[in-house]
C-alpha cells in the first residue's frame, strides 16, 4: 500500500537589511594606482642594498691583487718570523739536551761519594787581599790603557772585566770563599762621584781588595770581596 505525498512549497520570509553605522568607501583610482607602484619602489630600494651588501662581502673576502695567501684562514692568524725563529731556537734546546741524555746514559756513573762534617770553622787558604791587589792592577793597566770611553761598548767591557778577574781569582785557590766583583767604570768629564757598598761581614774571615785606575778618558774602580763560605 502506498501513497504519494505532494510537498507544498515554502515562501520565503521578509529580508531585513543591513543598517551599518558609516557608508562603504568606493577604492579610489589614486589608491589603485599606489598598491601597483609599491612593489616596484620596494624592489627598486632594496637593490642597492643588495647590491652594496655583496660588494662588502665581496670586498671582505676578495684578496688585493689576487694572492690566495691574503685570504682569511680557518686556522687563524699566520705566525710571525719573531715567533718562528723563538720555536726553532726552542726545539733546539730541546734536541741538544736529548743527545746529551743519550750520549750520558750508556756512560758508567760513578757512585756519590758521601763527605763527613769537617767541623772546622778556619779557612786553610785565606783570602789575601795584597796578592788580589797586584793582580787588580796588572789586569786594570793591561785592559784599560789607551782606551777611550764609549757609552756603546761600556756594558759590555765591565762584563768582560768582571769574568776575567773572578776567574782568576778563583784560580788562586782560596779555601771555603765566595768570590764577588764589581766593576764601575765612567767617563772624566770634570765630576765627583762617592762608591760605597755594604753587606753581613766577619772581619775574622772575609776580606777585600780594590784599585782605581785612570786615563785621560775614563776610570775603573774593582772591588773584590772574599765572603768565607762555612
Amino acid at each position: 500500500m502506498s501513497a504519494n505525498v505532494t510537498p507544498t512549497p515554502r515562501t520565503p520570509g521578509p529580508v531585513t537589511p543591513l543598517t551599518s553605522s558609516s557608508p562603504r568607501r568606493k577604492p579610489s583610482v589614486s589608491r589603485f594606482r599606489d598598491l601597483q607602484t609599491a612593489p616596484v619602489l620596494r624592489k627598486a630600494s632594496m637593490a642597492p642594498q643588495s647590491a652594496t651588501s655583496s660588494s662588502k662581502a665581496s670586498s671582505a673576502f676578495t684578496p688585493v691583487g689576487g694572492e690566495e695567501s691574503r685570504r682569511p684562514s680557518a686556522w687563524g692568524p699566520r705566525p710571525s718570523i719573531m715567533g718562528v725563529l723563538g720555536a726553532n731556537r726552542f726545539l733546539r734546546k730541546v734536541r741538544a739536551s736529548l743527545k746529551e741524555k743519550e750520549s750520558t746514559l750508556g756512560e758508567p756513573q760513578a757512585p756519590q761519594q758521601l763527605l763527613e762534617p769537617t767541623y772546622r770553622l778556619e779557612p786553610k787558604v785565606p783570602f789575601k787581599p795584597s796578592q788580589v791587589l797586584e793582580m787588580l792592577k796588572e789586569t786594570l793597566n793591561e785592559q784599560l790603557e789607551g782606551r777611550t770611553y764609549r757609552p756603546k761598548l761600556a756594558t759590555t767591557l765591565c762584563r768582560l772585566l768582571t769574568d776575567e778577574i773572578r776567574n782568576k781569582v778563583k784560580k788562586m785557590g782560596f779555601d771555603r770563599h765566595r768570590v764577588v766583583v764589581t766593576v764601575l767604570l765612567c767617563e772624566i768629564k770634570d765630576q765627583g762621584i762617592v762608591a760605597s757598598s755594604r753587606c753581613s761581614w766577619d772581619d775574622k774571615r772575609d776580606s777585600f781588595a780594590t784599585h782605581t785606575f785612570q786615563n785621560k778618558s775614563l776610570f775603573c774602580t774593582v772591588t773584590v770581596f772574599g765572603v768565607y763560605k762555612e
